[in-house]
């Protein structure tokens, strides 16, 4: 969506922010931290990364989820020092 800033946060969640006066259009609550993930936007839908292992796909205009991936094969979690 135009004029939108999609951003995770280490309490767990992304936000939906105006670009222009920060006023959130719309929260959602994943399963862990979203501290280090940069979210795409593809056709209406936000993907963002999770620490629970999950990749999530948020509606763009209300944050409904459209559905996540389970866990990845192989996926590292990193620890910080």
């Amino acid at each position: 969506m135009d004029g939108i800033v999609y951003i995770g946060s280490n309490d767990n969640k992304v936000y939906a922010l105006d670009a222009a006066t920060g006023t959130p259009h719309w929260t959602y609550t994943t399963g862990g931290g979203v501290y280090s993930a940069s979210p795409a936007v593809m056709d209406g839908i936000v993907y963002i990364g999770s620490s629970d292992r999950k990749v999530y796909a948020l509606d763009a205009a209300t944050g409904t989820p459209t559905g996540h991936t389970p866990p990845a094969a192989g996926f590292a979690r990193r620890r910080r020092s």
